[in-house]
């Protein structure tokens, strides 16, 4: 029985992953995380390693990604002076 599922997220350096299910008690939560993050580092490169954070590092401060990228508010689908349009997925519906 799969006990875990991952979706598109917003941003293209996330990965959202749940349980496949709800919980049916707080006992399973820990291991259930500790699996998601095994399941994600399994599919990295050697010299990568999943991180868990609430927000992306310095997000927001000028040159924050590599290679570097721009606001543009006039043509972007946030039209955010704080979060470039190359981070938004493709894959997600807002993109």
């Amino acid at each position: 029985e799969r006990q875990t599922a991952f979706h598109s997220e917003f941003s293209s350096y996330v990965v959202e992953g749940t349980p496949a299910k709800p919980f049916t008690d707080y006992c399973t939560i820990e291991a259930n995380m500790k699996l998601r993050r095994q399941q994600v580092q399994r599919l990295l490169d050697e010299n990568e390693y999943i991180l868990n954070i609430s927000v992306f590092p310095r997000m927001g401060t000028r040159q924050f990604t590599y290679p570097p990228a721009t606001c543009d508010q006039t043509n972007s689908v946030e039209h955010s002076i704080f979060c470039p349009e190359d981070v938004i997925s493709t894959l997600h519906p807002k993109a």
